[in-house]
């Protein structure tokens, strides 16, 4: 567990210094918020680091971008599971979040059977989980 500490520490610390990939910002406070125009969540084919909140409950993931502030369910592909088991076995209050850095892309998927398709995380590599619950840390 030391290991992975240092780990996340690290991609905390780089994301700090250089900023990390996330999807496009939302627009709520800019000129967009008064015309009603919100940038989407763009597919992307390669995967990038983000460092954000996770948490599981109810039966769904969910993830919080802390470069962004957008929220993206997660979808089951990829290393989602792995990230839930690590959430599982490393939370203290269920549905709490933590600070996870992931390699993750956006994919469009209904998360639903039936479901019309949206933005979801598709999680290729789990950096980190830390027990940390906010992204302030991360904002100057």
């Amino acid at each position: 567990m030391d290991r992975l500490h240092r780990a996340l520490t690290a991609a905390l610390a780089a994301c700090t210094l250089v900023g990390c990939a996330g999807p496009a910002p939302r627009s709520d406070t800019g000129a967009g918020a008064a015309t009603g125009q919100h940038r989407r969540a763009v597919p992307a084919a390669e995967p990038r680091r983000m460092v954000g909140l996770y948490r599981y409950s109810a039966g769904a993931a969910s993830f919080l971008d802390c470069a962004s502030g957008d929220q993206f369910p997660v979808a089951p592909e990829g290393q989602g599971p792995a990230l839930q088991a690590a959430y599982a076995a490393a939370r203290a209050v269920p549905g709490e979040p933590q600070l996870a850095s992931i390699d993750a892309r956006i994919v469009m998927r209904p998360l639903e059977p039936g479901g019309s398709p949206r933005a979801a995380l598709q999680i290729e590599r789990v950096i980190g989980l830390s027990a940390q619950a906010q992204c302030a840390a991360l904002r100057r």
